[in-house]
Parts: structure tokens; C-alpha cells; sequence
């Protein structure tokens, strides 16, 4: 899918990584295969703050994963004042117990939504 001039990505993935980094590594994953290109830390060279602002400002569309605590953490936080700052549109994906609930198309329907 094409991104908006001047992005890089299509997705910011936003999350709590011991409550939610394997759902988020699989949607990561399921994206990439669709031909998206998600921002995720664990696959980013800058994990600086700056490196997250830059980020969520060249994303297209903010993901929230919606877990335990993740409101709590303070780089989600960060993430997220930097979203608002940006104007990027926001999606909220609520984890579940089960992985395989947790789809790629949940985001994918968001992405058309703000394209």
C-alpha cells in the first residue's frame, strides 16, 4: 500500500512489552507480510526518545495495543503526547488472551479508514 508523501511508515506500534510483545510481534510480522511497514521498536536501530518521536512522526496512522498496565508505562505515554502533536490518527487494538484473535486485519481496516 502506498504511504502518504513524506512518511515512512504505515503503522507506529505502540505497546507494553511484557504484557503485550508477542501479539505485537506477530502483528509486526503479519503487516510486513501484507506489505506494510510498521514502526516497531524491537526492529529499530534508534531507541532513543528521539528515535520514537521521529517515529510517530513519520508514521501514517498510531497503533495502540490496549494490555495490562500499558497506560501506565512511560515511553507508551511519551509515544502517545508525540501522536496527539502529530494530529496521526489513532487505533486502539485490544489484547487478547488468545494470539490468534490479535489480526493484522484489525489494523489493516484502520489504515483504509485514515488513507
Amino acid at each position: 500500500p502506498e504511504l502518504p508523501s513524506g512518511l515512512e511508515h504505515h503503522f507506529f506500534l505502540s505497546h507494553y512489552q511484557a504484557t503485550a510483545g508477542d501479539q505485537v510481534d506477530g502483528l509486526h510480522h503479519e503487516l510486513k507480510d501484507r506489505g506494510f511497514s510498521p514502526w516497531y521498536d524491537n526492529r529499530m536501530q534508534n531507541l532513543t526518545k528521539q528515535g520514537m518521536a521521529d517515529g510517530v512522526r513519520s508514521s501514517a496512522v498510531f497503533v495502540l495495543f490496549l494490555s495490562k498496565d500499558v497506560l501506565q508505562r512511560p515511553f507508551v505515554r511519551f509515544e502517545r503526547f508525540f501522536s496527539l502533536a502529530s494530529l496521526a490518527p489513532l487505533t486502539m487494538i485490544e489484547a487478547s488472551a488468545d494470539v490468534e484473535t490479535t489480526r493484522a486485519g484489525d489494523v489493516r481496516a484502520a489504515w483504509w479508514c485514515a488513507a
